[in-house]
């Protein structure tokens, strides 16, 4: 009787221990589903993320491209200088892309300035003055943008120059006259900063300014006296050059 009671209890020892195993075995394998989904998920959303990322990489250089594309299409500029009206000269530029960082440019100026005929107050004097001239101005630019011709740029620029300064003199009491002739021969240059900009498709404006040195001669001539007087070169330190130009892109 004992024997029987004995294998009864084994044998429910034995049926409890198999279900704990049996849970225990499904509880794992549950777990482990639930993990391969987990990681499956996951494996998606960074395999779609990636396949979002990257038209945007390549939109942003085509849109880096199309604007290169763009701002380098014009390669020559004919401008004229704006300030340059207020002192009686006609200045005009034509400006040509070498490369992405450096152009040339050459500039030519007439200057035409007069004042008239003035008196004393007493009719015996009658004087007329004038300034005649012109210039030529090369220059190399430098931008470190790499989108010549458009932004921010450094200039060397030498200049020539050739002008003449004229008073002219009437006596009313001697009924005679008499002239006075300046001319000045100058060789300089300048270094410039500036910037300029394509507004719309052809309209360039531009801003530049920069400290300049120029050695003058000057020779004096006096139709009266009929003397010549050569002053000598003339060292200018202190000269400024600065102005806007408005032009055209083609």
């Amino acid at each position: 009787m004992k024997q029987i009671i004995f294998s009864i209890i084994l044998f429910l020892v034995a049926n409890l221990m198999f279900a704990q195993v049996t849970d225990t075995t499904k509880t794992r394998t549950k777990t482990t589903k639930t993990t391969t989904i987990t990681t499956t998920t996951i494996i998606t959303e960074d395999a779609a993320d990636s396949t979002k990322v990257k038209p945007v990489k390549k939109m942003k250089k085509k849109v880096k491209k199309e604007v290169k594309e763009t701002t380098t299409e014009h390669k020559n500029i004919l401008k004229t200088n704006m300030t340059s009206f207020f002192i009686s000269t006609f200045h005009l530029n034509y400006e040509r892309v070498m490369n992405k960082q450096v152009t040339l440019q050459l500039g030519v100026h007439y200057s035409f300035a007069g004042s008239g005929l003035s008196d004393n107050g007493n009719n015996n004097n009658n004087s007329y003055q004038g300034i005649r001239g012109f210039g030529i101005t090369p220059e190399i630019r430098f931008y470190p943008n790499k989108i010549a011709p458009i932004g921010f740029y450094v200039a060397f620029s030498p200049r020539f120059q050739s002008y003449t300064t004229s008073n002219q003199y009437y006596n009313n009491q001697i009924g005679g006259n008499s002239s006075t002739q300046v001319r000045h021969t100058a060789v300089g240059a300048g270094f410039l900063v500036g910037s300029q900009w394509i507004i719309g498709d052809r309209i360039t404006i531009e801003s530049y300014i920069g400290p300049s040195i120029n050695y003058t001669n000057i020779t004096s001539t006096n139709s009266l006296n009929n003397y010549s007087n050569n002053n000598g070169p003339i060292v200018n330190r202190v000269g400024v050059r600065f102005g806007v130009t408005l032009g055209v892109a083609f």
